[in-house]
């Protein structure tokens, strides 16, 4: 697995843009009920998404990604395998080209960081 995932600190923008451009797709396993702007990114480049099953990512990502439960590898490994399919990976990237603009998910993103600063202040 070392010579096929990496894990990189702060890349210049132009790195960054290129290792998006060249990858094959997001692996998201996160616990957190957040989604993270690696999501986003991956929207931004076209690319396949498997990600945990949490409620942040579903209400964003919809029926576009792999959904898993990070705390069961087999699940895990079950949703990699569908993501290197890909004539599957084909249907699901043009769907999501279809269902999801950036703009529209960036004005979600706003709602929810402000729903979060609006329950800071209260609590």
């Amino acid at each position: 697995i070392e010579n096929n995932v990496f894990i990189l600190e702060h890349q210049p923008i132009e790195t960054f843009k290129a290792i998006w451009k060249n990858c094959h797709s997001l692996v998201f396993p996160s616990l957190y009920q957040s989604f993270g702007l690696p999501i986003l990114e991956a929207m931004y480049f076209h690319k396949p998404i498997a990600c945990s099953e949490i409620a942040p990512l579903k209400e964003i990502l919809g029926k576009n990604a792999y959904y898993f439960d990070p705390r069961k590898p087999i699940e895990i490994n079950e949703r990699l395998i569908h993501l290197a399919n890909q004539d599957v990976n084909h249907q699901i990237h043009g769907s999501r080209m279809q269902a999801l603009d950036l703009a529209a998910q960036t004005k979600i993103l706003v709602q929810h960081l402000t729903e979060l600063a609006s329950r800071a202040k209260e609590g």
